[in-house]
């Protein structure tokens, strides 16, 4: 008695819904946040079962790994459905599910966190994505990423091609590696200026047109900008410019 007394005390003070269910479906438990995420009350989903709020569509899949589980049987223990409100209204959710027991009486304890703020947050990064993809194929300039410790997260083609290295090549590999060596610590510490705040510096930087040999040094440049996060610098990103392009910066403003 005591341990399911704990169990609610935790249970109901969960940022996560929970339920328990019989291996037929039937809820024997279920919190406040369950209520608030389906709609229902807590009296009204004890009056109901796992059936009635799920996914239609997913509905024999998860009664199977609702029995399965019950049963001892090996099931995924978590995966993203959709629940069906009171309402009608499907909201996606996060199913934790694992095999417990309730008054002696095999059960599965089921987890559902709310992910529609995330799967938001993914569809507006995806349409970010996809933007940027537009932009890069346009643009005829150099564009790349840096992690926080200078490793190539992203290269545009225009890089690989100057290059003649695969974009695989740069992936995951240190900007130190494409620097020539007598310049490495010169642009190291610029690299660490920024990464302390300091404004960025645009020079440029001896970079291999064959990295692996170290032939075909060439000067492009390479600049480094912050991309900042809520808990600071969490990387950089740059521009390499067209020959072209230094050509005309070299002759000053342009005049209307």
């Amino acid at each position: 008695m005591e341990d399911h007394d704990n169990f609610r005390a935790l249970a109901e003070n969960a940022n996560d819904g929970i339920l328990v269910a019989t291996g037929q479906g039937a809820h024997v438990y279920a919190n406040k946040k369950a209520a608030e995420i389906t709609g229902f009350s807590v009296q009204e989903i004890l009056e109901t079962r796992m059936q009635d709020l799920v996914n239609p569509a997913e509905l024999k899949k998860i009664e199977k790994r609702l029995r399965e589980r019950v049963e001892g049987k090996p099931v995924p223990r978590r995966y993203e459905t959709a629940a069906r409100r009171k309402d009608g209204k499907k909201v996606p959710v996060e199913i934790t599910g694992a095999k417990t027991s309730w008054h002696g009486q095999s059960a599965d304890i089921v987890i559902i966190r709310d992910i529609e703020d995330r799967k938001r947050s993914e569809e507006r990064l995806r349409e970010r994505e996809r933007k940027f993809g537009k932009l890069l194929k346009s643009i005829r300039d150099g564009v790349y990423t840096l992690d926080s410790d200078g490793r190539f997260t992203f290269v545009n083609d225009v890089i690989v091609k100057r290059s003649s290295q695969t974009r695989e090549w740069f992936l995951g590999r240190s900007y130190l590696g494409v620097i020539r060596p007598e310049d490495r610590d010169r642009v190291h510490e610029n690299f660490k200026a920024v990464m302390r705040g300091g404004m960025f510096q645009s020079m440029n930087w001896p970079t291999p047109r064959h990295p692996e040999t170290n032939s075909g040094w060439r000067s492009i440049p390479l600049p480094f900008g912050t991309v900042l996060a809520s808990s600071g610098c969490s990387g950089f990103h740059g521009i390499s410019a067209t020959e072209s392009w230094q050509r005309n910066a070299s002759k000053g403003p342009m005049r209307n």
